[in-house]
């Protein structure tokens, strides 16, 4: 099995790094209501909670498992986001993203997803990866199509905190950048 602990992807303008404990306080603070509200996980967690989804993520990419990075900007080290790989040992791994609110609209997202899914081309055994997204989610929308994802399923599902999530299932099949 692969282990992905020690991932770090870079662009040209923002750094992937392996998720660890030095940014909780930063994913604590800024992962809101209004970043989750189109997420499956509900928001706010407590820093406990956040302590140990970074434990469990951590052990889950030594295993091959999953894939989970911190999005940074590259000369500031200043914590932007987070983005992974669900079930990356699967033929059908699920890529997901969040950016922090004051980052919104400066193309982080789009730049941490490609360079993901050009890492996950060469690197990873899979089929298409899926990205759940709600329909009313358009901005993340509009990236997933960006990268060349289209819809294969729609569904309706219930998330975390008991919000409907009324879900377009993207697909970016291999090579589809």
């Amino acid at each position: 099995m692969p282990d992905y602990s020690k991932l770090d992807l870079v662009s040209q303008r923002i750094k992937l790094i392996s998720i660890c404990m030095k940014y909780a306080n930063d994913v604590c603070e800024n992962f809101t209501p209004e970043i989750g509200q189109y997420l499956w996980t509900s928001t706010p967690k407590p820093l406990e909670e956040i302590q140990q989804h970074i434990l469990t993520k951590q052990d889950q990419m030594k295993s091959g498992e999953e894939i989970a990075l911190f999005v940074l900007h590259k000369e500031s080290l200043e914590f932007l986001g987070y983005t992974s790989i669900n079930k990356a040992n699967t033929s059908t791994p699920e890529i997901g993203i969040w950016i922090k609110k004051s980052a919104h609209g400066n193309q982080y997202g789009y730049e941490a997803l490609k360079l993901l899914k050009e890492w996950a081309e060469q690197n990873l055994d899979y089929e298409y990866m899926k990205y759940p997204v709600d329909k009313n989610n358009i901005s993340s929308r509009k990236l997933i199509e960006r990268l060349g994802g289209s819809i294969g399923d729609e569904y309706v599902k219930k998330s975390e905190s008991g919000n409907t999530l009324n879900t377009l299932e993207y697909r970016i099949y291999k090579q589809s950048i």
